[in-house]
């Protein structure tokens, strides 16, 4: 039989065993949550002085880089540098976390505008030496800090040529847009003259000229001066008797119309589809013209090209001109055919019966003489015609890149002074180390 005496002390035991277990797991715990915390501290804590320091670079590049700017002394040549000291840059606060920093900004011309790299000494944990790099990388990113840069150079022989003119473009033909060399282009680039597969485009070169068109004008003549003529109408006024079939002109046309107009007999409808003609913006959505109005045609060409999607549905549209006569009373008038000088005949002009020729072909010179200036009008267009200039390249003639100082010394020529002959391509490649 088992005594009281025992029993409770098994059970003591018991206890103050499952208490020591409990105890031991609460310590390791407590222990982890203490090494987890400090770690996440240091992470929080090095992230907020990462970040401090980004933004101190970032403010520096930029600061440093006007200062360059606003001095125009950047660098003009490709592949070619200037170093700013950062002391010499009004303005620049180069307190950090307690640290007065110093450096340097090595500004270099590439290929896709500036390479800016940063050289901080004495700068606390935003001190460059101290920093991490990336692994060399041929892409540039003008987001990132930029801490070591590698240029080297190459060169080609070039043989320069010229490609034959190309014919004259009207100036409703030449994109308002300017190209990559900085010159306005047809929209039709197709018709460029072409070039040897293997040549490289140096430039467009554009000649412009004045050139000539001409229409001529013509009137009704006739022979009875008689005044009792009326305004043109397309109906019969108050007080007139007779119709002048010989004196009819038309109105222009109307705006086209989704609503069918009135029928006259003096009226000529036409009918036409119409459309609501749109583009999609880089969200995709659609941006309509005219404010989604239904629409015949476009007749700006720039705008036709923009708007060049229409949706599927359409409508009736239409537009109307209306015939007008002058009416009289008395004599009629006795009108001539359209011409465009009275004669013995026909001396009398009516300025209001008048029509025009089709607008001639362009030319060079201009068609107005003292005999036909009375009826001949004239317009002008500046013509543009086109040509390009090509190299072809040789190898390249150095049997690997070279920094620019062994460049030099192995061409026996600056590279500024290279990249001035057109004879010779300067080749460059880069290659970057960014700040982890």
């Amino acid at each position: 039989m088992i005594s009281l005496t025992n029993l409770l002390k098994k059970d003591t035991t018991e206890y103050e065993s499952k208490y020591r277990k409990a105890g031991d797991n609460t310590l390791v715990i407590i222990l982890i949550f203490l090494a987890v915390s400090s770690i996440i501290g240091i992470a929080i804590y090095n992230n907020s002085i990462k970040s401090k320091c980004n933004n101190f670079e970032k403010e520096t590049i930029d600061l440093a880089f006007k200062f360059a700017m606003n001095n125009n002394i950047l660098p003009s040549y490709e592949g070619t540098k200037v170093k700013i000291n950062l002391s010499s840059v009004p303005g620049w606060d180069n307190n950090f976390r307690n640290s007065s920093c110093d450096g340097t900004l090595t500004i270099i011309k590439n290929n896709e505008g500036y390479a800016k790299v940063l050289d901080l000494t004495g700068c606390n944990k935003c001190t460059s030496s101290n920093k991490s790099l990336t692994s060399e990388t041929t892409t540039f990113d003008a987001d990132k800090v930029l801490l070591k840069i590698s240029v080297t150079y190459n060169y080609q022989t070039r043989e320069i040529s010229y490609s034959s003119w190309t014919n004259w473009y009207e100036s409703s033909l030449i994109s308002p847009t300017a190209s990559a060399n900085n010159i306005n282009l047809p929209y039709d680039e197709e018709n460029l003259p072409k070039i040897p597969e293997n040549a490289e485009v140096i430039s467009y070169e554009v000649e412009k000229k004045t050139f000539y068109s001409y229409r001529d004008q013509s009137w009704k003549f006739y022979k009875t001066a008689n005044n009792n003529y009326s305004e043109f109408s397309s109906t019969k006024p108050a007080d007139y008797a007779y119709k002048d079939a010989k004196t009819e002109i038309e109105t222009d046309y109307s705006s086209w119309s989704t609503n069918y107009p009135e029928e006259a007999e003096y009226r000529t409808i036409t009918k036409a589809t119409g459309y609501r003609y749109y583009y999609t913006d880089e969200d995709g959505d659609k941006i309509y013209y005219n404010d989604g109005a239904y629409t015949v045609k476009i007749e700006d060409k720039t705008l036709a090209d923009l708007y060049d999607k229409k949706d599927d549905d359409s409508v009736s549209m239409y537009r109307y001109k209306d015939s007008m006569w002058r009416w009289y009373n008395g004599t009629e008038r006795g009108y001539s055919s359209y011409m465009n000088l009275a004669s013995t005949t026909y001396p009398y002009k009516d300025t209001g019966i008048t029509k025009y020729t089709n607008w001639s072909d362009y030319k060079e010179t201009s068609s107005i003489t003292y005999d036909n200036s009375s009826y001949r009008e004239e317009k002008t267009d500046i013509h543009s015609r086109y040509r390009t200039k090509y190299a072809i390249n040789s190898m390249e003639l150095l049997n690997e890149y070279l920094n620019i100082e062994d460049f030099e010394t192995a061409t026996g020529r600056a590279v500024s002074d290279m990249q001035n002959d057109e004879n010779i391509k300067v080749t460059i490649k880069y290659t970057y180390q960014y700040e982890k």
